[in-house]
């Protein structure tokens, strides 16, 4: 188990909180903070990512420059091995622009915070 969230707000520590206290994890090395720079959204390293891993993906977006990151994840654990709760708008136009990201389990809406929506799921 790996959880990716976003690590420059009190909602994405939330959300990662939550994923631990649901998964029972509290080991830090499977939890990834990631801020919005580009570069370092761009360059997450999927490498110590085991094949069909269960992944968490809890308030954090991704858009067209930073999709192929998405897609790895997707190649390497599978769509039903991924859990991605976001609220923010970059994610949801994601979503409506490439449908099959629509396949991956969790909740893409701007209606809650993301650890509202990583509680919910």
């Amino acid at each position: 188990m790996k959880c990716f969230y976003h690590a420059s707000d009190m909602d994405g520590w939330c959300s990662a909180a939550i994923v631990a206290k649901y998964t029972n994890n509290y080991n830090k090395e499977d939890y990834i903070g990631i801020d919005y720079n580009s570069r370092k959204m761009a360059n997450i390293d999927i490498s110590t990512i085991g094949d069909k891993e269960t992944i968490y993906i809890s308030d954090l977006s991704f858009t067209d420059e930073t999709i192929h990151v998405l897609d790895a994840l997707i190649r390497k654990c599978g769509s039903d091995n991924i859990i991605w709760n976001d609220h923010h708008k970059s994610s949801i136009d994601l979503c409506n622009k490439f449908v099959y990201l629509k396949n991956i389990k969790g909740i893409r809406s701007s209606n809650n915070s993301g650890a509202f929506l990583t509680r919910t799921s």
